[in-house]
């Protein structure tokens, strides 16, 4: 039973995550941010920006405290949420707290010769901090470390994972870079004896904000499991309040059916809200073809 229920939570996790390697604790591959998202998941060379907290820590060293929550609605009753809080700090370094869940809804349980036991459900809380340091001026380094725990059925899993990353801002006016290494992760107790190898992969991006109204991303990761995937996208302002997005993931090649329809594999649409007293809104759309359509929703305020 055991190793069923590993199989299931890995199709699960793969499938959430948009990804194809053969590992644990996939989930943390998942972008909850609607903003990035909206530009194709572009986010390590951004800086100040929630998402930081999930992509590169150094990107949240800037003196500005927020509070935003994320939560995406997947196909098959997947549900997915995370918050994430930024107060205010003085010196050098900068503190940060979230938390993320996963709730698979209910599952049908079977045995070995494929009899109905009746159901279960797969749920995932990570809860994690991160410090980012300013270096010198413009550079900054940052760490997250979060603490796992997921459950199905009489089954736990326990594990830790960190991230570690460098931001340089202002290379030219309005341009930023970043490099992380992500989710370096381990099993403390697997689901099953085996301990299952890890999501880890390494990273860059650059941000270009040097036009009024206009933020352009561009990333490149190596899952050490998977494909290099490229992520890029750009946010356009027409006024003020009002944020347009577009973008475009390699990733998305994971949905191609050979079908027409697989030319909108990857791509990523979203708008929001742009601090408005403080508060933002975002919304994201992704196609995943013969999946369903992705959703993701977030809000922000900034103190």
């Amino acid at each position: 039973m055991k190793r069923t229920i590993a199989l299931i939570l890995f199709i699960a996790g793969a499938v959430t995550a948009l990804e194809v390697g053969q590992t644990g604790l996939n989930h943390l591959r998942i972008q909850p941010d609607a903003r990035m998202q909206g530009m194709g998941g572009a986010s390590l060379g951004l800086a100040d920006n929630p998402q930081a907290f999930f992509a590169n820590p150094a990107g949240l060293s800037g003196e500005g405290m927020f509070l935003a929550a994320n939560y995406l609605p997947y196909p098959a009753g997947i549900h997915i949420g995370s918050v994430i809080f930024k107060p205010k700090s003085s010196g050098s370094l900068r503190f940060s707290a979230g938390a993320f869940y996963l709730n698979s809804g209910t599952m049908t349980k079977t045995s070995p010769t494929n009899e109905d036991l009746g159901s279960f459900g797969y749920h995932v809380i990570n809860l994690g901090g991160t410090v980012a340091y300013s270096i010198i001026e413009n550079l900054s380094a940052g760490a997250n470390l979060k603490a796992h725990l997921a459950a199905a059925d009489s089954n736990t899993q326990i594990g830790a994972a960190a991230d570690v990353g460098l931001m340089y801002t202002d290379l030219l006016p309005g341009l930023a870079i970043g490099v992380a290494l992500q989710n370096a992760a381990y099993e403390i107790t697997p689901f099953v004896e085996e301990r299952s190898k890890m999501p880890l992969g390494i990273g860059g991006g650059v941000s270009y904000a040097g036009v009024k109204n206009l933020l352009l991303g561009l990333d490149v990761s190596k899952p050490f499991d998977a494909p290099l995937i490229i992520r890029g996208g750009v946010e356009f302002l027409p006024i003020d309040l009002l944020a347009l997005r577009t973008g475009y993931s390699t990733q998305g090649s994971a949905w191609k059916t050979g079908e027409g329809a697989d030319i909108l594999a990857g791509l990523s649409l979203g708008l929001g809200i742009h601090d408005l007293a403080g508060v933002s809104v975002d919304y994201a759309i992704t196609p995943g073809l013969d999946i369903g359509l992705f959703h993701r929703i977030s809000i922000s305020y900034r103190f």
